[in-house]
């Protein structure tokens, strides 16, 4: 899968593109899984290791301030957050705790180097 996005946030690795910029294959593996809707709001991209904010989402403003601020957390207070009855958003957390697990357990594939990803990051951000 490859796309045009914009680079949100380099730290965490964040990106955002529009509903209709999504892969046609992609978008038939999301729709597959039931996970395809007008109502998308993130989904990763494990290719180029960018978490996906989805900008025609209605709470697209919302995630793309918390994300940040959520994936800086310390483990233990992502935890208290994700197990607390009253997160709304819990599906959404579950999202990018899988991302930061696959991130920790495969910080990049054989075929990445650090500059390979880096590079993407510098052409995105310029776009």
């Amino acid at each position: 899968m490859h796309f045009e996005y914009k680079v949100v946030n380099t730290d965490f690795r964040i990106g955002s593109c529009k509903l209709v910029a999504i892969p046609e294959d992609y978008k038939k593996k999301l729709e597959k899984e039931e996970a395809f809707s007008e109502k998308l709001a993130v989904f990763y991209d494990k290719r180029d290791d960018f978490l996906m904010l989805v900008e025609d989402n209605p709470m697209y403003e919302y995630y793309k301030a918390i994300l940040p601020a959520y994936m800086s957390l310390r483990k233990e207070t992502r935890y208290e957050l994700h197990n607390d009855p009253d997160t709304t958003w819990k599906h959404l957390l579950m999202i990018i705790e899988g991302v930061l697990r696959y991130r920790k357990e495969y910080v990049l594939s054989e075929q990445k180097t650090k500059s390979e990803v880096d590079d993407k990051i510098e052409v995105a951000l310029k776009k």
